[in-house]
């Protein structure tokens, strides 16, 4: 495992790279580099499904394959047809693009060529040896010749054997559809032209989800008793993908388990298989057999989220079920607030009358990754495919642990009212919000296994030409696109190669997490808490995403923005942020209070006197000694130390980096003691000083345990007046003034900051509650440099003029701290 410095080096050398390929195809006789030089490994059939025979038993004298001719007896084809279409997901469009038939394009006038590249491998440079293409409308005996050099389990690969006799020579082939486009740009335009096609057509054959099901002994297993689960595989293919990665092509997929309802706790026998299999459990009579959702898998860039109806078992009586989940173990923030959805999900309308048997779930994905820095303004990277469970952020997802970010909602029970009242929208139409239903059987097409077909691929022309392409190695887009982590190591992933077709995934005939997808089981959070610097990028602000969140990051700023995000975001609880760490992280936000001392050079009170208040001090004095100069011979100041208040909230940027906005305020008496002659006692002024100060800065901490050492700097505004003015104990006739250098919209200078700050600290926390939050208590020193500008006077007598004043004063400060 890489540390997080590392990935974070690693994504900025990309984005370097990167800046010399954006927008650049990857030219044929070069994609070779970026593309691991191995043969993917095909994923085989559950032994479940060849013992329960889910295809249908060949050795039944009743077995016939024949329309369709897809290795499935028709009769159990028409049971797996309503399967599917009963359990059928809605997907919520968070992206402009729908899951569609990838054969739609071999409509097309040149139809849906495949590519054969063979490359020699066995130099330093590859080569592009031999191109190829092969039309599998009319190119049979080549189709055949690929089915048999790459056939799963008795290949006749004439590569294989050359490079055995010949060992100077190695040989590497790839198989690929190139579909219309070649960048981000090109990709979105093409598809949009499809679109256009298939609306103009009317047609029903455009918007299809490939359905693949199987039985699984993973759960029985891995408790150690025997069972069985019954899974359908939604997949969806999309023509090109544009989020964090960049590639052509693009599977996605959900699981749905379903289970009798008096069994949707339990594995299910054989002979409850069997029943699923012959046609039962369809009926929605109020039978205790009829078929309901278990479990939900949402699979979405090499994670997958679970959703588990059976535990707690929403359809339990509402009343029992808010019993069981209460004493349930909540060991994830947020765990009661997934539950809820989760028995939402499960009912058609909020009287639990009807049970819903079709998974919501929400398509495409608003990169929060690094990559948006190298994009202009304007939408971009929100062309991401994963399939999500909610609308919110869900973080370390995609590449370099960015997150995404799902903008559309819908409110499941709303829908079906709308459907019931005939009020939605055009089934045509795509578009952000929009649902796309799959309970159609012209939007389904059923994929066995593999195993099913391949004698049937070997024999048969016509099944060849309709199912070859689930048996090949085949990549669903040109090889290996401009993306910003591609070609940062060679002949590796990085995310920008096009995706091999589904039999070729790690999770197909799988459930749960993979050797290729881990699960993601998050704590979830309020989306009013920002975690860090990328979580406030934007798909519209493209470079500006450099200058902008890192602004948003800068107090005063910090402050105002999370404010506003808090009082926004923070009443919304239809997007949270998901968070799939083990620990939630240590810190939001904190509030200080505390007390501090300062000392303040005397002569600062001078710097406030008006012209009326120092011609009647010296009417005062004059009429004691006429001839009186005031000199610092005969003058002291007289000064207390300042004593204050100070609240300061602070945003957490990390374990280590905090953004601080502190508000203080101080007050002593302060003055000056003139010998006068034929007077004794001196002539005390005295008055006031009520002093200011907001600063910003960013805290850095040594140290991220109990207690925790810091460093800080940072900058600010300081301003003062005095009051209380009196000569001799006798307030004058104008005892105050007005404030000095105070932030004004009048006045564009004051505006500016004008005091700079640094100082060392030590937080200890003794408190730390199981809910996130912690007590503390925070000693600090502050070093802080103000200047006051030249309209001021160091004294109003003194024979010295107009200066530039600054005032260097340290504090020491003790306060307690607050932090969630």
């Amino acid at each position: 495992m890489k540390t997080k410095k590392t990935k974070r080096l690693l994504t900025l050398a990309a984005l370097g790279f990167t800046l010399s390929l954006a927008a650049k195809e990857i030219p044929r006789n070069e994609y070779i580099k970026y593309m691991p030089c191995t043969y993917p490994k095909i994923m085989t059939q559950t032994e479940a499904n060849k013992t329960l025979s889910l295809y249908g038993d060949k050795n039944d004298p009743g077995y016939q394959d024949v329309d369709p001719k897809d290795g499935i007896d028709d009769r159990r084809f028409r049971v797996l047809g309503n399967i599917a279409v009963r359990f059928a997901p809605y997907l919520v469009q968070n992206t402009s693009d729908a899951p569609m038939d990838f054969k739609y394009y071999a409509k097309n006038p040149h139809g849906l060529p495949l590519y054969t590249d063979t490359w020699d491998i066995s130099q330093e440079t590859p080569r592009l040896a031999q191109s190829n293409s092969v039309d599998f409308r009319f190119d049979d005996l080549q189709i055949l010749s690929l089915v048999k050099e790459f056939h799963p389990d008795r290949s006749t690969s004439n590569l294989f054997l050359e490079s055995r006799k010949n060992s100077s020579t190695e040989f590497f082939k790839v198989l690929y559809f190139d579909f219309p486009g070649q960048d981000e740009k090109s990709w979105g335009k093409k598809y949009e032209i499809e679109v256009l096609k298939w609306r103009n057509k009317q047609t029903q054959d455009f918007v299809k989800t490939y359905v693949h099901m199987f039985i699984s002994d993973e759960s029985a297993k891995s408790l150690d008793t025997s069972g069985y689960e019954f899974v359908i595989q939604y997949w969806f293919f999309y023509p090109h993908n544009d989020g964090g990665n960049n590639h052509e092509g693009d599977w996605e997929h959900i699981n749905v388990v379903i289970s009798p309802l008096d069994r949707v706790k339990g594995l299910l026998s054989a002979n409850e298989v069997d029943k699923i299999l012959e046609g039962a459990g369809y009926p929605d009579e109020g039978n205790k057999e009829r078929l309901v959702i278990r479990r939900l898998e949402y699979y979405f860039h090499y994670k997958v989220m679970i959703l588990d109806f059976s535990h707690p078992n929403v359809y339990m009586p509402k009343n029992e079920w808010d019993q069981e989940i209460k004493n349930l173990e909540k060991d994830r923030r947020g765990k009661s607030w997934i539950w809820k959805k989760i028995r939402s999900m499960a009912y058609k309308n909020a009287e639990e009358s009807e049970i819903n048997t079709h998974p919501f779930g929400y398509i495409g994905g608003d990169c929060r990754g690094y990559e948006q820095i190298l994009a202009t303004p304007g939408g971009k990277n929100r062309d991401s495919h994963g399939n999500y469970p909610f609308p919110g952020v869900y973080r370390e997802v995609g590449p370099a642990n960015s997150s995404e970010k799902i903008s559309a909602r819908i409110d499941p029970q709303a829908y079906y009212k709308k459907v019931s009242s005939k009020k939605t929208e055009n089934k045509n139409q795509f578009g952000r919000g929009n649902v796309i239903s799959f309970d159609d059987p012209h939007k389904i097409a059923i994929i066995p296994d593999w195993e099913q077909v391949i004698d049937l691929v070997l024999s048969d022309i016509e099944t060849r030409r309709n199912w070859s392409w689930l048996v090949l190695p085949i990549r669903f887009g040109y090889p290996a696109s401009s993306s910003p982590l591609a070609g940062l190591i060679e002949h590796t992933d990085t995310g920008n190669l096009s995706t091999l077709g589904p039999a070729y995934n790690k999770a197909w005939n799988r459930i749960g997490g993979t050797s290729e997808f881990s699960l993601y089981v998050p704590h979830k959070l309020s989306k009013a808490f920002p975690l860090d610097w990328q979580s406030g990028f934007s798909n519209g602000l493209g470079f500006f995403n450099l200058v902008i969140p890192t602004i948003k990051n800068i107090p005063p700023f910090s402050l105002v923005s999370r404010l506003f995000n808090m009082s926004i975001n923070g009443l919304n609880s239809h997007k949270p942020v998901f968070y799939p760490k083990e620990t939630v992280p240590f810190r939001y936000v904190g509030i200080s209070f505390g007390m501090f001392q300062q000392k303040m050079p005397g002569f600062l009170t001078a710097l406030a006197f008006s012209p009326m208040q120092i011609n009647e001090i010296q009417t005062q004095i004059k009429q004691i000694d006429p001839d009186h100069r005031v000199n610092t011979h005969n003058r002291r100041y007289i000064t207390e130390r300042m004593e204050g208040m100070m609240v300061q909230l602070n945003f957490h940027l990390g374990t280590r980096l905090i953004s601080e906005n502190t508000l203080r305020y101080s007050t002593a008496t302060m003055g000056e003691n003139i010998n006068v002659k034929h007077q004794v006692e001196p002539f005390k002024i005295r008055t006031t000083l009520d002093f200011w100060e907001y600063f910003g800065s960013f805290r850095y901490n040594l140290k991220t345990g109990k207690i925790q050492p810091y460093v800080k700097a940072g900058y600010g505004w300081s301003w003062f007046r005095v009051k209380n003015i009196s000569a001799e104990g006798q307030p004058l006739s104008q005892s105050g003034s007005s404030w000095i250098r105070k932030p004004s919209l009048s006045k564009f200078v004051n505006l500016l900051p004008n005091s700079w700050n640094y100082g060392i600290g030590i937080e200890v926390l003794p408190i730390r509650t199981l809910n996130g939050l912690d007590v503390g208590l925070k000693l600090e020193y502050l070093k802080n440099h103000s200047s006051f500008g030249y309209e001021m006077e160091l004294s109003p007598w003194s024979e010295a003029t107009k200066g530039k004043i600054k005032v260097n004063q340290g504090s020491i400060s003790l306060s307690l701290t607050l932090n969630y």
